[in-house]
């Protein structure tokens, strides 16, 4: 079901906007079936984000632009959606496409009773150079969002909290002064505790590490989850079971070719 909605999304949207092209499509699903997708529309030189909803016994609604600023370009959107059918978006800002400056994180929420908000900048860095933002929503409709971020000269993982309807000041999750930081991902279990993956570089080699948000504790230590020297591991992808189980899968390479290794967390 959630792959015949993305695909739905992806050619709704440009046939409702005149054949513009459209890409970065992400869409979620609450338990009953209703959905939002969202996706990165281009005019010319400018990128937008664009959503639809759709809903269970009335199909798909009018895609609409959940940003409205008309000369920075937004790229890769994501959202979340909680049991109750409320969604995150996270997506990132530059604010001259064609020099690359000023690359900052934005997001905006949907309420089924309110609608879209006010699209707004979440990450805060001074040094607007943020890429890469990811998203979770746990079953209270507490809204995780994660990104890169330079740090005294190397990019750091980030995250920020939207608990009950406002964002909060974002936070350093990993503190790790010999590598860089990149493509963080969230999720959460049906408790409210959450794991988070990166890719870890450190001049030579690229590793994947995690860290853990205990609901009654906060976050734990950062560290790495696999200890192959042989060769990079990238590219993480995170799935997290109601009870907090969870895998991490990688491309891993043993120094002539490339695997696909796993993890898990219980």
């Amino acid at each position: 079901m959630p792959l015949a909605l993305l695909v739905a999304a992806c050619a709704l949207g440009p046939a409702l906007l005149q054949g513009q092209v459209a890409s970065w499509p992400s869409v979620a699903m609450d338990p009953t079936g209703n959905a939002i997708a969202v996706w990165e529309q281009i005019f010319g030189t400018r990128h937008d984000i664009y959503a639809n909803r759709y809903t269970q016994g009335s199909g798909w609604e009018i895609a609409a632009p959940i940003e409205n600023e008309q000369i920075s370009s937004d790229f890769d959107p994501e959202v979340a959606m909680d049991d109750a059918g409320n969604a995150v978006v996270v997506w990132r800002r530059v604010q001259n496409y064609v020099y690359g400056d000023d690359r900052d994180i934005w997001a905006n929420h949907y309420s089924p009773t309110l609608g879209w908000g006010t699209a707004e900048r979440i990450d805060k860095s001074e040094e607007h150079q943020s890429w890469y933002a990811r998203v979770a929503i746990d079953t209270d409709g507490r809204a995780l969002a994660c990104w890169q971020q330079p740090n005294d000269g190397l990019f750091s993982v980030w995250c920020s909290w939207r608990a009950p309807n406002a964002w909060g000041a974002p936070e350093l999750i990993e503190t790790d002064e010999l590598g860089n930081g990149y493509f963080p991902q969230p999720a959460f279990d049906d408790d409210g505790s959450a794991l988070l993956v990166w890719e870890r570089f450190d001049g030579a080699r690229y590793d994947i590490w995690v860290n853990r948000y205990a609901r009654a504790g906060g976050w734990e230590t950062a560290g790495p989850i696999e200890h192959d020297d042989a060769g990079n591991a990238r590219s993480p992808n995170l799935a997290v079971a109601p009870d907090g189980k969870a895998m991490v899968t990688s491309g891993q390479s043993d120094g002539t070719r490339t695997k696909v290794w796993v993890n898990r967390f219980e």
